[in-house]
């Protein structure tokens, strides 16, 4: 994820998952991908636990991520494709995420 940096962030729970994402956009202002977060709570089903993903624009797959806490420097790690995501989780990530994705769109555009 080189020469990407956050420029929007959405939070929204539903009845059963909660969701938090950050866009990252490259140096020309093009979608580079999405960073996310996810889990539902207690009790509900089904139950998902924690999980954090990194969306690629470049290949539309999930990966996973975790953070990295240093002492100093805090970084995320980016690794291989997320084949043990839930398909209901997955859908409901890609859903909100084209939602969220138009709306910054939409933030952006220049008005007339």
């Amino acid at each position: 994820m080189a020469n990407v940096q956050p420029v929007f962030d959405r939070r929204t729970v539903n009845s059963a998952i909660n969701m938090w994402a950050l866009l990252y956009v490259d140096e020309t202002g093009r979608v580079a991908g999405w960073f996310v977060d996810t889990y539902s709570e207690k009790g509900t089903t089904p139950f998902l636990s924690p999980r954090m993903n990194w969306f690629s624009r470049e290949d539309e797959k999930p990966c996973r991520a975790q953070p990295d806490i240093g002492d100093f420097v805090s970084s995320i790690k980016v690794g291989p494709e997320d084949e043990a995501i839930e398909p209901q989780r997955e859908a409901f990530i890609r859903a909100t995420l084209a939602d969220w994705e138009q709306e910054y769109a939409e933030s952006v555009r220049p008005k007339a």
